[in-house]
């Protein structure tokens, strides 16, 4: 059986995933719900409250890709970093990117994310360690000069600048209830949706 039924009745098949059984609705509730980090972090930080802080460091024009970044994971789960580069979850990895292309393309019209949200979840993430892991932020430093993003040719001193600099006060990494959670998602959604 490949198919995954949301609380609210929609039916997802993983194997031929039907865009009219996305939902953003189910979105938000499973994002809401699901620890990032795999709830390894000093206080509680869900998967939802990681795509509203990207929100806040992407540029006007990115900031719904930035919401949905992660929009796939409230059906497939969140799995650690390292498991997925093991090279022994190839089909999952392929699911997630189905549905993750599926949501967009139902609530953005496009099918591939821009380049730039890799570049700022990449430096979320080393902002969210630093907040929320110190031991993780430790050794991700370390390698931060090593870290292929950070070499990419579109990245420059003046971007990191404003990333880490200007933007950073905005972020929230307060605890929150799902409910709670899970209604900001759907407000920022339908406010960047509608415009």
């Amino acid at each position: 059986m490949s198919n995954f039924i949301t609380l609210s009745g929609k039916e997802i098949d993983y194997l031929n995933p039907d865009i009219s059984q996305i939902d953003i609705e189910d979105i938000a509730l499973g994002l809401a719900r699901t620890s990032k980090f795999v709830g390894q972090t000093s206080t509680v930080y869900t998967n939802a409250q990681h795509c509203l802080n990207l929100v806040k460091l992407v540029p006007q024009e990115l900031k719904l890709q930035a919401l949905l970044h992660d929009a796939a994971e409230y059906c497939c789960s969140d799995l650690a970093t390292p498991i997925k580069y093991t090279g022994h979850l190839d089909v999952y990895k392929l699911i997630e990117k189905w549905i993750s292309s599926l949501i967009l393309v139902k609530y953005t019209g496009m099918s591939v994310y821009h380049k730039d949200i890799k570049f700022y979840d990449r430096c979320l993430f080393y902002i969210e360690a630093y907040n929320l892991h110190a031991q993780l932020f430790r050794s991700a430093a370390n390698s931060f000069q090593a870290d292929t993003l950070m070499s990419a040719s579109y990245i420059n001193a003046d971007v990191l600048v404003d990333v880490f600099k200007n933007r950073f006060t905005d972020l929230d990494f307060s605890v929150k209830s799902a409910d709670e959670i899970k209604n900001e998602y759907l407000n920022v959604f339908n406010h960047l949706y509608s415009t």
